[in-house]
């Protein structure tokens, strides 16, 4: 009989609404970030809270609400970009969720980006782990 694996768990404690100067968020100029689940709240042994939680929070519902939608699938993958669509000066706001510093979480990456560059060696920049984030949505209306 075999066992199955130990899933690793990424914890999101929050979601971030972000200014950023590069879209691989290694130039963030500005981020608030709301909690998640039992994060700390306003008030709560703990918590910080931004000034304009009143506002962020239902944009952040709306946007979370939006992986619901039919056509949801088809607009977050479109066609993709190349390092310079991440690494050029471009200033936006949006909606992540960066990813905490995690034993698990960090040894599987090391270990796909040791398989990648086995197999394509050079053909890839990563981006800084402080950076490592997943975006929800942006929030401009360009």
């Amino acid at each position: 009989t075999t066992t199955a694996a130990a899933v690793p768990v990424v914890r999101l404690p929050a979601v971030s609404v972000v200014n950023f100067a590069r879209r691989s968020m290694e130039e963030v100029w500005v981020r608030v970030d709301v909690p998640l689940g039992d994060g700390a709240r306003d008030g709560e042994e703990g918590g910080t809270a931004a000034s304009d939680d009143v506002v962020v929070d239902p944009i952040v519902e709306s946007v979370l609400s939006e992986c619901e939608s039919p056509d949801y699938l088809s607009r977050v993958t479109a066609v993709g970009h190349r390092e310079s669509h991440y690494d050029a000066t471009w200033t936006e706001s949006t909606l992540v969720c960066f990813l905490e510093e995690s034993g698990d979480l960090d040894e599987i990456l090391e270990e796909f980006r040791r398989e990648v560059e086995e197999v394509c060696p050079g053909w890839y920049r990563w981006f800084d782990r402080k950076a490592l984030h997943v975006t929800l949505r942006c929030l401009d209306s360009r």
